[in-house]
């Protein structure tokens, strides 16, 4: 995931998948973000987990 110079100034990025969606869970958690919360937004179907990550979080991860 690349992201432009200017997210610099942002505080955070979320991103809300839901929770049977294990490739994008995957792909979340690899990219650095966090689960921050869940998300239970229609009936009859599966959470949505909240992943976030600050910017200087993602600065900082190891590449």
């Amino acid at each position: 995931m690349r992201l432009p110079l200017r997210w610099k100034k942002s505080h955070s990025i979320s991103a809300a998948v839901r929770e049977n969606h294990l490739d994008s869970l995957n792909v979340l958690e690899k990219s650095g973000l966090r689960r921050s919360g869940k998300v239970t937004d229609v009936k009859d179907a599966p959470a949505s987990l909240v992943f976030t990550i600050t910017s200087d979080q993602w600065f900082e991860r190891p590449v």
